[in-house]
């Protein structure tokens, strides 16, 4: 799988699925709504960079709360500073 244009391991035990669960909300809600994605385990490196990416480009704010933390986007940038 290709994501940002880096090949990435499939087999691993991150399945992306708070990338799908943000491209799924941002395809099924109005416009600069804010996401709210809960996950069970850490974020990933490549999961947390495409969702910095798709807070900037689609101008919103997506909050990711995992094991460790409330991850916040918003323009691009996380609140762990990541």
């Amino acid at each position: 799988m290709k994501v940002m244009g880096k090949d990435v391991q499939e087999d691993g035990p991150c399945g992306h699925s708070e990338v799908l669960a943000v491209l799924y909300g941002l395809i099924k809600t109005p416009e600069r709504t804010s996401l709210h994605i809960s996950k069970n385990a850490c974020i990933c490196p490549d999961c947390h960079t495409v969702i910095s990416v798709l807070s900037n480009v689609e101008k919103g704010l997506i909050s990711c709360r995992d094991i460790r933390s409330i991850h916040t986007f918003s323009e691009g940038k996380c609140c762990c500073g990541s």
